[in-house]
């Protein structure tokens, strides 16, 4: 029964909701001026705190919503996958459904709770603004797990927005836990709400929808005898996902007088190395992965999702080695559990 329950929580896909947030909140908490970059998870503890908390509501989330859609989906696994744990009879279908919802409902209150006591009262009403992202990143569960069967024009887009909207959430955590009279600059523009809706997080957020709607399409099928058709599609469009981190400052209108200053950055004998690993890690696991795509659809979707956090650690590699090797160890933890739980 212990695996049955591991199996529905997809126990195995926890370390890549961790590395979406972790990545997250090293954006928002980079992007104070103060701070002048992109920080070093160890080296700041008042960010260890919201990150666990918000790490352990992400992930009764995201089991909540597993459980939500295995509860929805059981008639339909009675005739296309017997032996998942609802139909087999090893979990009953309303004892999945009410740990769902206790489970979304724990959740979505942890963050309010926790806030509120991490927060002095005069900065916490700015800060609930933040928390908003909450209940977006629930309706965005409840509907992929109500619609995703009836159609791939709601199911795709919804699932890419489940984890859009928990990069957001991410940073709406590490927003509100900043604290506001040390961060907020009069006159320089510059506000933790503002740029958690602007720039690198939104692209961000954005690549791991892509990403998600990708491998997801794929997913869909799974259970089908049915080729892949859109491979030629499919695959560029993965490998490509890391250039998007460069969309935000094609839009500056500035874009061309910093284009020098970027490029000696990215090409700084500090920076340069672990750009370079990161981006060759994600590339050769997604071609090892699209080798299995034909054969086996099933070992394709589950690398694609351990994958996610390579994708992680590329958003990352700018913050330094030590993020870069938290986020690969998640990898691999990722990978280590998908030994107990199916990733699918």
């Amino acid at each position: 029964m212990f695996k049955a329950l591991l199996a529905t929580g997809r126990i195995s896909n926890l370390p890549t909701v961790w590395s979406n947030v972790l990545v997250a909140f090293v954006i928002i908490f980079g992007l104070n001026p103060e701070r002048k970059d992109l920080v070093t998870v160890t080296h700041t503890l008042d960010m260890w705190l919201p990150l666990l908390i918000t790490c352990i509501a992400a992930s009764l989330l995201y089991v909540g919503g597993c459980f939500l859609g295995d509860a929805i989906d059981a008639k339909f696994d009675e005739q296309h996958k017997p032996d998942r744990p609802i139909p087999s009879g090893v979990l009953s279908r309303k004892g999945v459904f009410t740990g769902a919802i206790a489970m979304l409902a724990l959740g979505s209150v942890i963050p309010f709770i926790i806030t509120h006591g991490l927060i002095p009262a005069e900065q916490r009403a700015e800060s609930w603004l933040h928390l908003l992202a909450i209940p977006l990143l629930v309706a965005a569960i409840v509907l992929y797990s109500w619609l995703h069967k009836k159609s791939p024009w709601y199911g795709l887009p919804l699932i890419g927005a489940c984890r859009f909207c928990l990069v957001i959430f991410g940073g709406a955590m590490a927003a509100s836990c900043i604290d506001q009279e040390a961060s907020f600059i009069p006159n320089s523009g510059w506000h933790p709400l503002t740029e958690m809706l602007d720039g690198i997080l939104v692209t961000f957020a954005a690549t791991v929808a892509a990403y998600t709607i990708c491998f997801a399409s794929v997913a869909r099928s799974e259970s089908s005898p049915k080729p892949i058709t859109w491979r030629k599609v499919l695959i560029p469009t993965m490998l490509i996902l890391p250039l998007w981190m460069l969309i935000p400052a094609m839009f500056e209108s500035d874009f061309w007088e910093k284009l020098p200053q970027a490029a000696e950055l990215l090409l700084h004998v500090e920076t340069l190395p672990i750009i370079l690993v990161a981006l060759a890690n994600y590339l050769i696991w997604n071609t090892c992965s699209f080798i299995k795509l034909k054969p086996n659809k099933g070992a394709f979707v589950s690398m694609s999702l351990a994958g996610f956090c390579l994708l992680d650690a590329f958003f990352i590699a700018l913050s330094g080695w030590e993020n870069f090797f938290i986020v690969l160890g998640l990898f691999l933890l990722a990978l280590l559990l998908q030994r107990w739980a199916p990733a699918t």
